[in-house]
């Protein structure tokens, strides 16, 4: 329930209030070890500030929901964070270090066998 607040004052643009619910959000996906609903609250703010071209918030919120990701085991969505990740450093444009977190996304997709995923690469 409190992931879908958060996704309403995203959509209208509420930095503040957003960031106080994903602080919720995370505090509860910590409290009942569902790290995989903290990386999803922390895509969902890095992808916010990526879109308002706020570089240095976007990256640190794509780096917290890899480790989110990482922590509970989901592959997949870590991979998802790291091509939006590379999608940021184009936009930099930092491509050395867009080729590097993709071709962690590559790695991911390839060890889990996920093709239609792969294509989005």
């Amino acid at each position: 329930m409190s992931i879908k607040i958060l996704q309403q004052y995203i959509w209208k643009k509420d930095f503040e209030k957003a960031e106080e619910s994903l602080g919720i959000v995370v505090s509860i996906s910590h409290k009942l070890d569902l790290a995989k609903f903290a990386g999803i609250a922390y895509t969902k703010m890095a992808r916010l500030y990526h879109s308002h071209t706020n570089i240095q918030n976007a990256e640190n919120y794509y780096k917290k929901a890899i480790n989110e990701f990482l922590s509970a085991d989901q592959q997949i969505g870590a991979a998802g964070a790291y091509l939006d990740l590379g999608a940021l450093y184009n936009l930099i444009p930092d491509y050395a270090k867009s080729l590097a977190v993709s071709q962690k996304a590559v790695s991911i997709y390839l060890k889990n066998n996920s093709k239609e995923e792969l294509g989005s690469c």
